[in-house]
């Protein structure tokens, strides 16, 4: 930051302070107060008793001195100051109650006594929050500033030091009503949820009044509910004086550290409680209890000091204020808001004050006025406007007067005037709060620069949306500030504005170089893994160099990493592929999503996605090793490596359509990877899902035959092994000519075609046009030769039978030709002489050897007829399998040399990671010992008994040798289709048989402690260990096999094992004092017969004892064998049910998950062996073992002929990977491939999408309509209990709403082609959100009976009966949004009036006029029950017949009303003269002096809409006697009026049948409409 930008500012001035790096906020003295404070100043970190007394200094509060008697209040004993005389801790004087109170004069400042951290006893709050009794500016009457010039630098200390807030990256100020605060549930919901996502995403802070009432107890509830309430900052501002259970925080009261516990209360009239769920308090005193308004001004100045201490880039912290409902303390803080140029964002549909503003903002229109020498846009309300807005405020404020309702006009205009600083929110918006917060935030940034701090504001709320529309698309940047704002978005690690920077055209080339690239390697956090691999520390800059060796130490050596190479480079230098070094960036971070966008752009998109791939498998690999995430994160690197994969998969899947740029692909050396193709890119980075792909495998294919057509059988490739039979067979693939040989050989076969046809004659004539293309030739003899023996599968095919061969005539050395007995007359040398081994000569022989050598002599004695091993010398086979094992060295070294890595120890540790590598050495090991030791062996004969000689040694490496080869021979099999799967579960099987050993030798230990320690107690064995372990693996392992020898354990003594005894009794016979051998006769044969009870004890002699336990029992011994023999046989029982049964279970089991596993990634694993072979016998020599060093030789001899030239200047060197013309096409096609597959992505996705919307919009539906059912079956419950006490039919709330409101819903509209909007049962209330809700607007009064304004908001007084105008609903209480009315049972589909008359409910009479049916003079009876006659009429038009009836006047009764409206349907009172008008009225005063209600309420009618409703007064009028005449007079525009008898279901207006119904049930008459639903 440049410090040049910073700014110091006033406190009120609309400049912010800056945080510089030194950590001064401010440090400029003005004329006006300044907040001079350095961060680093602040105190340290105190203890409670520190902070007690720090408090009690640092915050003074206003105490009242004086008396003075309040004659306003019904007590004698309150101060003017608001406070009780006994709550005066100190009285001066007492002043008359004339005296005029102020601060100034009657208070002094004292040591704050409220402080520390609250407990909420009463409440389920798991926050304990910090709060503070602060004091008021009391020097002066009306101050500029509340806040105390002393409390400046307190504050801060106490925010930063002692309550350790951490700097936010906005500041939220909510405002709005208090007590009389309503919101439907709904709103509340989508309101809190878009607040905690604004304030957890940006790290805000959140300033409300604190207290447990209105919009404040709403966000307390949000804060609550947030999964991430422990780091979210909720400050309260209350007024202490308003304060209720003040008296419980004094700190007096405190427990230790300085915890108060605090209970709320019922809220009283003029206090409330604080709200348990904010984290902090401000308690402001202003000396005065029960006065508001103090802490509007400190919240006002506490936000400004925040906001300084806080700046950002040179200006003041992000300040939002949101508005819910409100008075006119609401909209002094909001118009204090847009003076201060912060954002004012106004929540739709709250009422009040927000409403207000809302209505003036939306109708506000701009103008562009000359203001001096500048063009400003002015931002006006019209006349009309105005008037409504005046009637609007009269509405809702007209009871605190008409001065208050001015002075909120005139603030309202101010606020328009900053139109630009003011949004609207609705909480059905899908974007959220936070996308409105920040177009708020946006729009009032309209200063020089703007656009960039606009940007930069988006970026850090991470909103690419709002960017692109409001940000890119309103400025047009230049490409370094594209590029700046990449480098931001990058580290911020924003995905979203990455994708949308590059797709905008910010140029990653220029952005990128050396300094960028390695400033962002050592930006990675230091928890991060790939931090801890490079040593990322503040002492340790990475270079990289560094980063390059990691890299490829992660990618095992597949390429060279450019990245070593710009080392010492110029920082301002730049890569030619930066997308390939951003997206491996991103990956090592573990951003893969942005590691997905870089590899939109990257050159080798196939091979990035491959790396990335093999990046991640290494992160995730690592981390389990060490432990250091959990599974979830696991899981997530897992699935980046799957859809890296994937991506490669895809490329590769557009590329194989063609044949000539898919083999490009495939073999193209890539010049930014160390010129490897992918074939071996793909295969070095254990990518088997690519490996495995049917393209990858046609090449591998392909290049597994060579030349040789792939449709070969095996028995020909074996055929054609044997000398010249492959230069006969027709296998071999057709030689593409080149275009020259092509085109010669066309014209050469055209010509003599022409020639045969015309003669030679006419040679000249023959001439033939050139035309284009290749042609195919068959192969020369040598071409045969060369392309049958180049082929890898023929290399493979000798060099296995080479392999077979060398193994057969190894076994035939070892087995065979190695040694054998003499017998015969062979001829043996000794002194000189020459014995023949037969008769005579053969004991001559032997003293002969005897004498030479006497350590012989025993063994020649005990031979019995043959005198020594012959084994015959190192000859021609010894040497041939010499030269086939030292011809495989130079195979090992060149396929060392051949890996990836650079450095020598990397090449060997990867080369040696191959088991089969390790075998092949360590059989040339043992072999090139055990030939030393032959050709070392002097003699030709040994003897058989003699173990470590030369011979015996050179004969023990061979056959480990052999083993190892046999073993390796297994190799071959594995590009069998079915074999190798088998290796493959045998491999891992053999991992799991070892830890399955491992378990076993445990318990097997056990077994051998047990049986080994009771058989054999003593043993004096020097050879104990021995004994043990051939006890162990003879009798204990092979116990698992079914080997139980039962007759060792034998507990009965017998001659037979009486041999066992005679060395354990011998020791006691010379160690044990206590036996008296005289009574032996001093003899232990004696002894032995006693102790045994054996008679003949001749055959103990001598013989070894096992261990047994013995008791001494009188002048015998008695030995437990048989008790020890019992626990051995326990233990074997044991033993065996573990290791046979439950072991031997486990381990099948074992054996079956693995083969399952194996199984299912067969093809795969097989795929990827077989690339292995391919690619390792592709590079094989052509000649087999050992004939392989001539090709060798070949190649010295070339290797050293290069060296000449270059020595002699004479360089022919072929150029390295692939022409750039060529490079160029194929990266086309590349990104071509690239291209459609992130099409099919994209529909995939969006397809993918589709169905997840519409199954999230089912489950919503489904999650409705149980909780609906839920609730209808609570209902019917509860009506059926009230039925079964009332014996009448039961009908649920739900089916009431439902049935009351089907009319209304029906289309078109009465008299008219307006069709509503369809609205199914489940959206009929206004809290069930209806995204899609778009009514036609239709608003037509049919008569225009009232002066009633087209405008609703012209409309005051909803819900109220105001100068006669009954606007209240009989129904319930209706929301009123956007001064729009709405039908409290919920869409109609149809806004506005339509045909009735008012906004609102619409109250309309319904005159029941009834008298019971009589026929000559008798009562009509329907099974007993008497019959009803109703007046009913019908209207021009219509056939249905309707009851009489009208609205309301206003200011006129309900009777007054039936009786007008009766008489002027059914009397033509209108057509009347004055006389017959009173007559009439006077005969219906008397007819209908009294009616019963049967119902008033809300009526489903088809003329209803949103905004517009019937409401019925149905009464009915019964006469018991005739005495209304039979026939009536019609008025204009009915057609026919008569009594109809109630004896069936006639053509009657459906909405009038049940209230038919009931008048039945209320006269006990006959009732002909049983199956409607009473409403």
């Amino acid at each position: 930051m440049d410090p040049n930008d910073c700014t110091t500012a006033k406190r009120r001035d609309s400049s912010h302070l800056c945080a510089e790096e030194n950590g001064i906020v401010s440090s400029e003295t003005t004329n006006d107060r300044v907040i001079n404070v350095k961060l680093n100043d602040i105190e340290e970190e105190s203890s409670d008793d520190t902070f007690y007394s720090w408090a009690r200094e640092n915050f003074s509060i206003p105490e009242c001195q004086y008396f003075i008697p309040d004659p306003g209040s019904k007590r004698k004993d309150v101060c003017k100051c608001g406070s009780s005389k006994p709550a005066h801790r100190k009285i001066q004087d007492e002043l008359p109650e004339d005296t005029k109170w102020s601060a100034k004069e009657h208070c002094r400042l004292v040591p704050t006594t409220s402080f520390g951290t609250l407990n909420f006893v009463n409440e389920d709050s798991v926050i304990m929050p910090k709060f503070v009794r602060v004091g008021t500016t009391i020097t002066e009457p009306n101050p500029e500033y509340i806040i105390p010039e002393g409390d400046l630098v307190s504050i801060k200390n106490l925010l930063l030091d002692h309550w350790k807030l951490g700097a936010p990256g906005l500041l939220i100020s909510v405002i709005g009503g208090a007590k009389s605060f309503r919101l439907n549930q709904t709103m509340a919901r989508d309101f809190q949820r878009g607040l905690m996502a604004a304030a957890t995403a940006t790290s805000a802070w959140i300033i409300t009044g604190g207290q447990n009432c209105g919009v404040m107890s709403l966000v307390g509830e949000a804060v609550t509910m947030s999964s991430f309430k422990s780091s979210i900052t909720a400050i309260g501002v209350a007024n202490w004086g308003k304060t209720e259970n003040r008296h419980m925080l004094n700190t007096s009261y405190a427990s230790g550290g300085l915890v108060v516990d605090y209970k709320t209360g019922q809220n009283k009239i003029h206090e409330c409680s604080l709200n348990p769920h904010h984290t902090h308090f401000f308690l402001v005193d202003d000396g005065k209890p029960h006065t508001a308004g103090c802490e509007i001004k400190y919240t006002i100045e506490l936000q400004d000091i925040i906001q300084d201490l806080f700046a950002q880039e040179g200006r003041g912290l992000p300040k939002v204020c949101i508005m819910l409902e409100g008075g006119e303390s609401s909209i002094d803080c909001a118009l204090n808001a847009v003076r201060n140029k912060n954002s004012l964002l106004i929540v739709r549909g709250t009422g009040r004050a927000a409403e207000i503003l809302c209505y003036a903002l939306d109708h506000a229109k701009s103008y562009e006025r000359v203001v001096g020498s500048v063009i400003k846009t002015v931002w006006e309300l019209g006349e009309s406007e105005s008037r409504t807005i005046k009637i609007m405020i009269e509405k809702h404020f007209h009871r605190y007067g008409q001065e208050v309702c001015k002075r909120i006009f005139q603030k309202v205009l101010l606020i328009v005037e900053c139109r630009n600083m003011c949004r609207m929110y609705d909480t059905d918006d899908e974007t959220g709060l936070d996308h409105a917060i920040l177009r708020g935030l946006i729009d009032s940034i309209n200063e020089d620069g703007a656009a960039l701090r606009q940007m930069r504001l988006a970026i850090s709320w991470d909103q690419p949306d709002v960017a692109k529309k409001y940000i890119l698309g309103k400025y047009t940047f230049k490409l370094s500030s594209l590029n700046y704002f990449l480098k931001v978005a990058i580290q911020c690690q924003s995905t979203s504005f990455v994708k949308l920077l590059l797709h905008e055209g910010a140029d990653l080339k220029q952005y990128l170089t050396v300094q960028e690239l390695t400033n962002l390697y050592n930006e990675i956090p230091e928890d991060n893994l790939v931090a801890k691999l490079l040593n990322v520390e503040e002492d340790h800059r990475v270079s990289l160099e560094e980063v390059g060796l990691l890299i490829e130490d992660i990618l095992e050596g597949a390429y060279r990493s450019q990245l070593r190479d710009f080392n010492g480079r110029n920082e301002s230098d730049t890569f030619s592929n930066p997308s390939d070094l951003m997206m491996t960036y991103a990956t090592l971070r573990g951003n893969f999503d942005m590691a997905m966008i870089f590899w939109e752009f990257t050159k080798t998109p196939a091979i990035g996605a491959l790396i990335s791939c093999k990046i991640c498998n290494f992160l995730a690999e690592k981390q389990r090793k060490i432990g250091m995430t959990d599974e979830e994160s696991l899981a997530i690197i897992e699935q980046a490596a799957d859809r890296f994969e994937e991506y490669a998969v895809g490329i590769l899947d557009e590329c194989s359509s063609e044949h000539d740029p898919l083999h490009k692909f495939l073999t193209l050396p890539r010049r930014y990877h160390n010129n490897s193709s992918i074939v071996e890119m793909a295969f070095n980075l254990e990518a088997r899902q690519f490996v495995a792909h049917q393209a990858y495998q046609s090449y591998l294919t392909d290049l597994w035959m060579g030349g040789i057509d792939p449709s070969t059988s095996s028995l020909m490739l074996l055929l054609g092994c044997f000398p010249g039979v492959c230069l006969f067979l027709d296998i071999y693939k057709k030689k593409k000519m080149t275009p020259e040989e092509s085109e010669a050989h066309r014209l050469k076969k055209e010509r003599e075609k022409c020639i045969r046809k015309v003669g030679s004659k006419l040679n000249v004539l023959c001439t033939v046009k050139k035309k284009g293309g290749r042609m195919t030739r068959s192969l020369t003899y040598k071409e045969r030769f060369i392309s049958f023996f180049t082929a890898p599968v023929i290399k493979f095919m000798v060099i296995g039978l080479s392999t077979f061969l060398f193994l057969a005539l190894f076994t035939y050395s070892v087995l065979i030709s190695d040694y054998s007995f003499s017998f015969d007359s062979a001829v043996r040398k000794c002194g000189g002489k020459r014995y023949e081994l037969q008769g005579d000569t053969f004991a001559q022989y032997e003293q002969c050897i005897t004498g030479e050598d006497e350590k012989y002599r025993l063994t020649l004695t005990s031979l019995e007829g043959y005198v020594s091993v012959i084994h015959s010398p190192a000859g021609w086979l010894d040497l041939l399998l010499l030269l086939w094992v030292l011809s495989t060295i130079p195979v090992e070294i060149e396929e060392t040399l051949r890996e990836r890595p650079i450095q020598l120890v990397a090449k060997l540790k990867k080369h040696y990671s191959s088991v089969y590598n390790i075998l092949d050495l360590i059989a040339v090991l043992l072999f090139m010992i055990g030939f030393f030791c032959r050709i070392a062996t002097h003699e030709w004969y040994t003897n058989p008994f003699h173990i470590i000689t030369p011979y015996n040694i050179a004969r023990l490496c061979y056959i480990l040798s052999l083993g190892f080869y046999i073993f390796r021979f297994l190799h071959l099999f594995e590009i069998n289709s079915r074999l190798g799967p088998k290796i493959n579960m045998i491999k891992k099987m053999l991992k799991d048989l070892v830890m399955f050993i491992f378990i076993l030798l445990v318990f097997l230990w056990m077994y051998v402690v047990v049986s080994e320690g009771f058989m054999n107690p003593i043993q004096a064995d020097p050879r104990t260990w021995r004994r043990i372990l051939k006890a162990a693996f003879q009798r204990s392992f092979f116990n698992v096999f079914g080997e139980i020898n039962i007759e060792d354990l034998d507990g009965e003594f017998s001659q037979h094992n009486c041999k066992q005894l005679y060395r354990y009794h011998q020791i006691y016979w010379v160690t044990d004092p206590r036996i008296n051998k005289t009574k032996y006769n001093n003899t232990f044969e004696t002894y032995l017969k006693n102790a045994t009870g054996f008679k003949d004890v001749s055959g103990c002699t001598g013989m070894d004892l096992s261990d047994f336990f013995y008791y001494q029992s009188g002048t015998k011994r008695v030995f437990f064998m048989e008790l020890s023999y019992t626990i051995v046989y326990m233990a074997l029982c044991i033993y065996l049910l573990i290791s046979n049964v439950l072991l031997i279970n486990l381990l099948i089991a074992i054996f079956s998950s693995t083969y399952e596993t194996v199984e299912e990634e067969s093809d795969v694993i097989y795929k990827f062996q077989r690339c292995a072979v391919i690619l390792e016998y592709s590079e094989r020599p052509v000649f087999p073992n050992p004939l392989n060093a001539l090709e060798y030789i070949i190649t010295l001899f070339k290797i050293i002929k290069e060296a000449v030239n270059r020595k002699l200047g004479k360089r022919n060197r072929k150029r390295e990977g692939a022409d750039p013309e060529t490079e160029y096409q194929v990266s086309l096609i590349e990104a071509e491939c690239r291209a459609r597959f992130q099409e099919q992505l994209e529909s995939s996705l969006a397809a993918e999408t589709r169905l997840i919307t519409e199954i999230k919009h089912e489950t919503q539906l489904i999650r409705e309509e149980l909780q609906q059912t839920q609730e209808m079956l609570k209902e019917i419950v509860k009506e059926n209990e009230i039925a079964n006490k009332q014996k009448i039919t039961p009908v649920t709330e739900l089916w009431k709403k439902i049935f009351s409101h089907k009319f209304s819903r029906q289309s078109p509209y009465p008299g008219t082609d307006v069709n509503r909007f369809p609205v199914p049962d489940r959206k009929l209330d206004w809290r069930t959100k209806f995204k899609d809700y778009e009514p036609p607007l239709y608003d037509n009064p049919k008569e225009n009976l009232f002066d009633e304004p087209s405008d609703p908001y012209q409309v005051s007084h909803f819900n109220e009966n105001n100068d006669g105008v009954n606007r209240q609903s009989n129904t319930a209480e209706y929301a009123v949004i956007d001064g729009k009315p709405l039908n409290p049972k919920g869409r109609t589909g149809l806004a506005g009036r339509g045909e009735l008359e008012r906004w609102g409910p619409n109250h309309i009479s319904m005159s029941l006029v009834s008298r019971w049916a009589k026929k000559d003079g008798k009562l009509v009876t329907i099974n007993n029950q008497r019959i009803l006659e109703v007046v009913v009429i019908r209207w021009a038009n219509t056939e249905k017949w309707d009851l009489p009836g009208g609205y309301i006047q206003e200011k006129e009764s309900i009777s007054d009303a039936h009786k007008r409206t009766f008489l002027k349907t059914t009397m033509a009172v209108n057509k009347k003269t004055k006389e017959e008008k009173w007559k009439l009225q006077q005969q219906v005063d008397r007819w209908m002096q009294s009616g019963i209600v049967l119902y008033k309420g809300y009526f489903d009618d088809a003329r209803n809409t949103d905004n517009s409703w019937i409401e019925v007064h149905a009464v009915n009028y019964h006469q018991e006697e005739h005495v209304l005449p039979e026939e009536f007079e019609l008025c204009e525009g009915i057609e026919e009026i008569k009594w109809r008898v109630m004896d069936d279901k006639q053509t009657m207006n459906k909405n009038n049948l049940w209230i038919l119904k009931k008048m039945c049930i209320h006269l006990g008459a006959y009732n002909p409409y049983k199956g409607e639903i009473l409403i």
